[in-house]
């Protein structure tokens, strides 16, 4: 800390707003969906959710991954965001993300997702990072929804960079 009360370049002592920079760092906290053990981490948090909240949660989050724009930063984007039929489509890939957590499918719930379970496994899973993470961090971890009906299209706004799947 002593060190970098002096500039370098200039042998002046730094300034007060340069000192707090220092002191203020935004340390980058990864968002990490450990398939392993069910868990949701983020910062020091841990989130265990069910396996049919966490299949869901960890597509979107392969998705996100997935995506595969130029633009360096991922904030305020939604080109990877799912529409319901675009959901439906990757079905298969829930049903591995699930059968990894539960061991099985079935044939009704996350197995063969409908519209209206749909918004309420997002739902729930929303609240479920509330209560973990807390309010501040909601918009940024929790699946989001843009757009107007029915033309509703599904994401996760944390950028790419910042997010790891342990499977």
């Amino acid at each position: 800390m002593r060190k970098s009360i002096e500039d370098k370049r200039r042998g002046l002592p730094q300034t007060p707003a340069q000192l707090m920079r220092i002191l203020i760092k935004d340390t980058q906290h990864p968002l990490i969906v450990n398939m392993k053990e069910g868990k949701v981490i983020y910062k020091k948090a841990e989130l265990k959710m069910m396996p049919s909240r966490l299949a869901l949660y960890a597509f979107f989050v392969w998705q996100k991954k997935q995506c595969r724009m130029i633009n360096a930063s991922c904030r305020n984007c939604s080109a990877c965001y799912l529409d319901y039929q675009d959901i439906t489509k990757q079905q298969d890939k829930i049903n591995e993300f699930y059968q990894q957590l539960a061991g099985h499918i079935g044939d009704a719930g996350i197995c063969r997702l409908e519209k209206d379970s749909l918004r309420v496994y997002i739902s729930k899973i929303r609240q479920d990072i509330q209560r973990a993470f807390g309010l501040p961090f909601l918009a940024q971890l929790a699946v989001e929804a843009v757009g107007k009906k029915p033309d509703k299209r599904y994401g996760i706004k944390m950028e790419r960079k910042k997010i790891k799947i342990i499977t």
